[in-house]
């Protein structure tokens, strides 16, 4: 977990949840210490929706929170997993890095609309200015970070499946402790080849283009993956 900068994170069953929810956010409350906790996210496992990442103040909103999340769909299969993960405070905005046959070919910034369920995203020149305040120094620092956190994770996706992957975007949080105003930078999740580009130049050709070559075994574009 410190390894590749994790959120403290616990993962139940979605029989667990059926069965008496409010014991299951009390577990998880547990696991993760309740009386540091700013509040909690769930997200359920291998959705790619959204809709199906939830933020609850406290155990009890956590409980109908997780409730929601499992019965909204009829029939789900019981031995799925819901992921619930302390929140982190004072988030600041999410670096997206685009890896392309390994190597990182673009860092997008996302940041919420403050009271809206959308979001804004920036080149790292618009994050500078927009973001960081013009601190160079926090830019530097948060990009430094996230490569290394990519080159770890990316190793990682190698040693489990024996291969480059084609196209993957990783997604990271970037927060300011409240108490120090120092910045944190935590791994958010590793997502799918899909259409959530946040603006990467050159767009959804990018993916199918690296798709394709992966498909013709075109090995032009291997790297030697960064230790």
């Amino acid at each position: 977990g410190e390894e590749f900068q994790i959120p403290p994170t616990c993962r139940m069953s979605v029989a667990e949840i059926t069965k008496c929810a409010r014991i299951a956010a009390d577990n998880a409350a547990s696991v993760l210490g309740e009386s540091s906790c700013a509040g909690f996210i769930a997200k359920l496992g291998f959705s790619w929706n959204s809709e199906d990442v939830v933020a609850a103040r406290d155990q009890e909103e956590l409980a109908r929170k997780l409730q929601e999340l499992v019965v909204k769909e009829p029939g789900r299969d019981p031995r799925g997993d819901v992921f619930v993960q302390k929140r982190i405070q004072g988030l600041l905005c999410e670096p997206s890095v685009f890896l392309k046959h390994g190597s990182i070919m673009e860092i997008r910034f996302v940041s919420p609309v403050l009271g809206q369920r959308s979001f804004r995203t920036f080149s790292e020149s618009e994050a500078l200015a927009e973001l960081f305040n013009g601190s160079k120094e926090d830019l530097s620092r948060v990009l430094e970070e996230t490569r290394q956190l990519s080159n770890r994770l990316l190793n990682w996706i190698i040693s489990d499946f024996a291969e480059i992957p084609s196209f993957l975007r990783m997604d990271f949080l970037v927060a300011r402790e409240p108490s120090t105003s120092r910045l944190q930078i935590w791994t958010g999740e590793v997502c799918e080849l899909g259409g959530g580009l946040c603006g990467l130049s050159g767009g959804r050709a990018e993916p199918f283009r690296a798709l394709l070559k992966h498909i013709l075994k075109d090995d032009s574009n291997v790297v030697t993956v960064p230790r």
